[in-house]
């Protein structure tokens, strides 16, 4: 695939894939997003061009008001890049969180001998509990 050639309808005013590789490149380093997920996202984005899409050249559908030959383009790779980051980061999060339940659960096990001891360990919620230990009192008291 000739990314030079699916760019060029869109370099009437002047713009080339170097400079659009440059603001790609930039935005990347801003939002700290690697250089893997700015590929994937302008190849999936060149491999829709390939496939037939076209992109506005007189005005960019984002609202940004810049309405050159490129910039719908443009900001569409840029658009996929944020949002493959964001799901990147929300499945890193998600890996991270499986990893650190279980690390606890392992901690709780060698402590405790096993989880279910550690259940059995664990005091009712209403001695746990500042606020029902509270009212438990107060009504006592009566």
């Amino acid at each position: 695939m000739d990314y030079t050639e699916l760019f060029k309808p869109y370099t009437a005013d002047g713009h080339t894939i170097e400079g659009a590789i440059r603001y790609w490149r930039k935005v990347a380093v801003t939002e700290n997003i690697s250089s893997e997920i700015m590929e994937l996202a302008i190849n999936e984005i060149f491999n829709e061009l390939a496939n037939g899409k076209e992109y506005p050249k007189d005005h960019c559908p984002c609202g940004c008001g810049i309405d050159k030959a490129a910039t719908a383009l443009i900001h569409a790779v840029r658009d996929k890049m944020l949002a493959i980051d964001s799901e990147v980061q929300i499945q890193v999060k998600d890996l991270l969180q499986q990893r650190n339940d279980i690390i606890i659960k392992d901690q709780i096990q060698r402590i405790t001998g096993s989880y279910k001891q550690y259940k059995k360990l664990r005091p009712p919620l209403k001695e746990r509990s500042p606020v029902l230990r509270y009212i438990r009192k107060s009504f006592r008291k009566k």
